[in-house]
């Protein structure tokens, strides 16, 4: 789990394309950016991102100006539950 990741500025092309798998570029768990970032002719997400936030201030997480092209998926955002964690 990562707070306050800062990923930005990566360009990636013609990955995973022979491959019928559902694959993600990025998988992110926890809270912070994702922006600038450019993925064209791919198999699966370009991003698939668990939200959490850790202690007691809610933390966000920012997803803007990214491009992707000629693919399965772009962006798959799901909530992490840590109350139920023990």
């Amino acid at each position: 789990m990562v707070q306050d990741y800062d990923v930005h500025d990566n360009t990636f092309s013609h990955i995973n394309t022979e491959n019928n798998e559902h694959n993600s570029m990025f998988f992110l768990v926890g809270n912070g950016k994702f922006y600038n970032n450019r993925i064209n002719n791919h198999q699966g997400n370009a991003l698939r991102d668990w939200v959490v936030s850790v202690g007691d201030t809610p933390k966000s997480v920012e997803i803007f100006n990214n491009i992707v092209v000629e693919s399965r998926g772009s962006i798959l955002l799901s909530k992490l539950n840590l109350s139920s964690v023990s």
